[in-house]
């Protein structure tokens, strides 16, 4: 079990479990400045407007996101930022309660699923929080 707990200790363990918490925001993001148009398009058929503006905010909080994760810096803003993003977006884009009968259940499952990552970016803050006020105590 020791040596378990070594190796989840490790910093280059903790990114690898960033980068599969965000690799769907980065692509996402990626995807989004490459196909604007097409992005901009895409919101706007879900009447989000101003559909240019709501694009560039996604695109800067999905990377934007990512990189505060990954690279740890400001840890709690970055998983709180996707963690707000992905709630908002789940309320948009899996109302199962409004799907058909033959959608129900994938959207159901996409709901759920996507608040499973959205508990996941609220612990990643909650213990970056925690290591950050014991870091600060320890250093007083």
């Amino acid at each position: 079990m020791k040596i378990l707990e070594e190796l989840l200790a490790k910093v280059w363990f903790e990114r690898i479990a960033f980068m599969g918490l965000v690799i769907v925001f980065i692509y996402s993001g990626i995807d989004k400045l490459l196909h604007f148009d097409q992005a901009i398009a895409e919101f706007s058929s879900l009447n989000m407007e101003p559909a240019w503006l709501l694009v560039l905010l996604t695109i800067g909080v999905q990377l934007g996101g990512s990189a505060l994760l990954f690279f740890r810096r400001y840890t709690v803003l970055g998983a709180l930022m996707l963690a707000v993003f992905t709630a908002m977006a789940t309320l948009i884009a899996h109302r199962f309660w409004e799907a058909p009968a033959n959608n129900y259940v994938p959207e159901l499952n996409a709901f759920l699923e996507h608040l499973g990552l959205i508990g996941a970016f609220v612990l990643v803050a909650h213990l970056s929080a925690v290591r950050s006020s014991r870091n600060n105590v320890s250093a007083s």
